[in-house]
């Protein structure tokens, strides 16, 4: 990212928490001269510390789940976008398989606004909802990061986002664990290549993208 480009992101991220930037170096524990240059673009800001600040601020919502002795449950939404007949799917350098975009809803958002603000975070891009098309009960064994070991229940809904014509991303996205995600346009004829999670994606995905109802699916497959 060049300069102006970090600068204006830290002041997004501020604007994301509605603080004042004493408020904001307060909270997150940066001398307040320093902020004040970066955000005046006097000094550079190391762009580490931006995504460990995204990270930060993405995990100050409360997610809905819980974790209670070995068991691990989140209310996810997820988004499915198609593009040129290829569908987004992100990884990070911790994990060996992909995932849909999307994340946690937090406590008194609807799943539909939180998929709208998981996508525009993770991608830097802009997608409206078209409609819901899988409601999706995940069960399945931790791997890695911060659910490694533990029996996990995941109530999924996915969402087909409208088409915006193009492929172009503006992602500088920081994940759950504080890992940076990379995001890949993937074939449809080529996913079955590809170690993508939860497994049932890789089998009807064709079937959810074109279908205009809604599938109810229980999975143990990832077991």
């Amino acid at each position: 990212m060049e300069r102006d480009e970090k600068k204006a992101y830290l002041l997004e991220l501020r604007g994301k928490t509605g603080m004042t930037r004493k408020d904001f170096a307060i909270e997150y524990d940066i001398p307040y001269p320093t902020i004040t240059d970066w955000e005046l673009g006097h000094k550079r800001i190391p762009e580490y510390f931006l995504r460990l600040l995204a990270y930060k601020i993405s995990q100050s919502g409360t997610d809905c789940g819980f974790t209670r002795d070995k068991n691990w449950f989140r209310y996810r939404a997820g988004a499915i976008i198609v593009e040129e007949d290829k569908v987004l799917f992100a990884t990070d350098d911790t994990i060996d398989y992909y995932y849909t975009v999307g994340g946690g809803v937090h406590l008194g958002e609807t799943a539909e606004d939180c998929v709208k603000r998981e996508v525009s975070e993770e991608t830097g891009v802009e997608y409206d909802v078209d409609h819901l098309a899988v409601i999706c009960e995940n069960f399945f064994s931790g791997k890695g990061g911060n659910i490694d070991g533990l029996d996990c229940h995941c109530l999924e809904l996915y969402f087909v986002m409208k088409s915006r014509g193009m492929t172009e991303l503006h992602s500088n996205s920081v994940n759950s664990v504080g890992a940076v995600e990379h995001m890949k346009w993937i074939a449809m004829d080529d996913i079955e290549k590809y170690n993508i999670k939860p497994s049932f994606l890789k089998e009807r995905l064709r079937e959810i993208v074109t279908g205009n109802g809604i599938i109810h699916i229980v999975t143990d497959a990832d077991k």
